[in-house]
């Protein structure tokens, strides 16, 4: 019965320090955000989900995008009213 026991807890002993030994944290999951999108000329509107994160460096590009286009509008009509004046 001793024998018994200690095979027992040689077994246990050696299926639980596994489990033991593998303590680092799970990679967490971001939560994903779903947002839809009316495109033009379709009734089905497109759902498209990405991670907060995700979303936010589309938003950061869109303005950087949106302000380099308005400096090269700017630099545009700047240039053309010089030239109108001469």
């Amino acid at each position: 019965m001793l024998r018994f026991l200690c095979v027992v807890a040689a077994f246990s002993a050696v299926a639980v320090s596994p489990a033991l030994a593998n303590d680092s944290p799970e990679p967490v999951k971001e939560k994903k955000v779903c947002k839809s999108d009316n495109r033009t000329g379709s009734i089905m509107p497109k759902r498209t989900c990405r991670t907060q994160q995700e979303w936010d460096r589309l938003s950061e590009q869109g303005k950087a995008d949106l302000d380099r286009v308005r400096d090269v509008e700017r630099s545009r009509s700047a240039v053309g009213t010089a030239h109108q004046g001469q």
